[in-house]
């Protein structure tokens, strides 16, 4: 069995505002993608997957060294990185995401005053998770008038938790596994 060297995880080149113009990482950023496409055309997904890698590492670059970058666009790229390596890692993704849905569901179900039997816990947690996952959580718990001044903190950052999972996280996840399984 012919076992060729993988690349290394961060063995892109190390790039230096001073020794490199925007215009050359985009002829790099052209070249990967060209062998990216090429090695997807042969089916050899595993070494696409490399370029992939690094195509979005120096689009990240070009970003940076663009002085006019909004910077939303490099935070979700960052994002996309640390939860799933750019789409090349669907298991970590999916735990990412598993996590983050868990650690929302915690934040929300304790609650400093949270007393109960074992009997009511599992219908609030499920309660909870129901909410974390769910678009329109802001209406019930509103409905319910569940915010007041003592914990208006405490549902902001569940809230912007909550955006996080549902318009980035979940989003991307998905995109991760759709890759994955494309190929």
């Amino acid at each position: 069995m012919d076992k060729t060297p993988s690349p290394k995880k961060n063995s892109l080149p190390k790039l230096h505002s001073e020794t490199i113009t925007v215009v050359q990482l985009q002829n790099i950023e052209d070249q990967y993608t060209h062998l990216k496409n090429n090695l997807e055309r042969q089916a050899a997904y595993q070494q696409s997957g490399y370029f992939h890698y690094g195509e979005q590492e120096i689009r990240q670059r070009i970003l940076v060294f663009n002085k006019k970058f909004p910077p939303l666009i490099w935070y979700l790229g960052t994002i996309y990185k640390l939860s799933s390596r750019y789409g090349e890692g669907p298991i970590r993704a999916i735990l990412v995401t598993g996590g983050l849905i868990l650690v929302l569901t915690l934040f929300n179900f304790c609650t400093p005053n949270f007393v109960s039997t074992s009997m009511e816990l599992a219908p609030k947690f499920f309660k909870t998770f129901v909410q974390t996952i769910s678009p329109f959580s802001w209406k019930t718990i509103l409905e319910e008038n569940a915010i007041t001044s003592a914990n208006v903190w405490r549902y902001t950052l569940f809230f912007i938790g909550q955006i996080l999972l549902l318009a980035i996280q979940i989003p991307l996840t998905v995109m991760t596994v759709r890759r994955h399984f494309k190929r």
